[in-house]
């Protein structure tokens, strides 16, 4: 007897009160008290009985077993969590393993070339941008410039100044928009 499996048989529910072990013909009684399980499971190993009975608080069988000291005595069930079915095939999870890997490695794909797109199409926005309000810029500028020379035909000084700051940044936007630099000054 193994008293792990006595254990296991004694704290079955109902838990006994007591137990009745049979030796040589003779029957004990153990009471459970205050002991734990694995102390009584230990004590009733080593007597090595015959019969062995759990006994409720008024004196009945709850249960019975024998005291079977071969590899053919019956264990106790054992309670196990159902769980998914378990895989045994190496094939199956070399399958399993290589799909994950190549969702991943699709998902992430498509993920890095959608980034990149949008990136491009932000900055053709940008671009498209900067070039309107730069060729707005350059229409007020001739608006400001065309009014400050109306009255008497000859350009008054605002008229000059913004014709000079005109020419200045038509070059200043002109050169901007013509280069296209990877960043570095190049």
């Amino acid at each position: 007897m193994i008293p792990a499996t006595i254990r296991a048989w004694l704290i079955q529910q109902p838990k006994p009160t007591a137990l009745r072990v049979t030796l040589d013909g003779e029957a004990r009684i153990i009471n459970v008290g205050t002991q734990t399980w694995a102390r009584i499971a230990s004590t009733v190993c080593a007597l090595e009985p015959q019969l062995i009975e759990a006994l409720d608080e008024r004196g009945g069988v709850l249960r019975a077993t024998r005291g079977e000291t071969d590899d053919t005595a019956p264990e106790a069930p054992t309670h196990t969590p159902a769980g998914p079915p378990a895989m045994v095939d190496t094939a199956t999870m070399q399958l399993v393993a290589r799909l994950l890997a190549d969702a991943y490695k699709h998902s992430t794909e498509v993920a890095f070339e959608r980034l990149a797109n949008l990136f491009d199409v932000v900055s053709r926005r940008t671009e498209n941008l900067e070039r309107s309000l730069a060729a707005s810029e350059r229409m007020r500028l001739r608006e400001a410039a065309n009014f400050s020379t109306e009255g008497g035909g000859e350009q008054s000084e605002l008229g000059s100044v913004l014709q000079q700051l005109f020419a200045g940044g038509a070059d200043l936007v002109k050169g901007t928009t013509d280069k296209t630099t990877n960043g570095k000054g190049h």
